[in-house]
């Protein structure tokens, strides 16, 4: 039955390392979901800060009592210098597997409530003025293209590429097809190329 006690009270002192850290940890993001309710008010919306800071006080409050509860029941077993040693070695254990994950926790809440939202806002405010405002020689529009049997039909063409396209296409049709283009008329009613 002394080994049993022994093992609980090396798994209380996992767990209370656990949540000792996990507490401390939703206390520290709730310091930077503050800073940035007050610092980056233009670049992260604040209602977000906002529920971070309602959560990380929430975590607090939770392993604040799951910490009470714990040593409450634990206190009420005697702990000799055995016992205290046990638990602090469940606490050494915990401590060496918790460690390494603090930088990479606090580095995902300092983009949580600084950098990421916004960069994400910015990515949607950019797609509200999708597409971009082009140049008059880089925006396609549909031309009117008249050919030597006296049909016609409307294909879309950037300015610039309105003489090289008819070229090859009559250069192409030469030998295959009696066809040729004759004239290419712009949307304003302009003759862009031939007669």
């Amino acid at each position: 039955m002394s080994w049993l006690n022994f093992l609980l009270i090396a798994a209380w002192g996992m767990l209370a390392a656990q949540f000792l850290f996990q507490a401390c940890l939703f206390l520290v993001h709730f310091v930077l979901a503050m800073a940035g309710l007050l610092k980056g008010g233009d670049r992260v919306p604040r209602s977000n800060n906002v529920a971070a800071m309602a959560a990380s006080i929430s975590g607090v409050a939770v392993f604040a009592v799951l910490l009470f509860v714990g040593f409450t029941v634990v206190g009420y077993l005697q702990f000799d210098t055995l016992h205290s040693i046990t638990f602090w070695v469940g606490v050494a254990i915990s401590v060496a597997y918790i460690a390494p994950q603090i930088p990479t926790k606090l580095k995902s809440f300092w983009r949580d409530t600084m950098h990421e939202d916004a960069m994400l806002r910015r990515a949607f405010e950019n797609a509200k003025n999708w597409p971009p405002k082009r140049s008059a020689e880089m925006t396609p529009a549909t031309y009117r293209v008249i050919f030597s049997d006296g049909k016609s039909q409307n294909t879309d063409l950037l300015p610039m590429e309105v003489d090289r396209w008819a070229t090859e296409s009559n250069r192409d049709a030469e030998g295959k097809f009696q066809w040729r283009i004759v004239r290419i008329i712009d949307p304003s009613g302009n003759t862009v190329w031939g007669k």
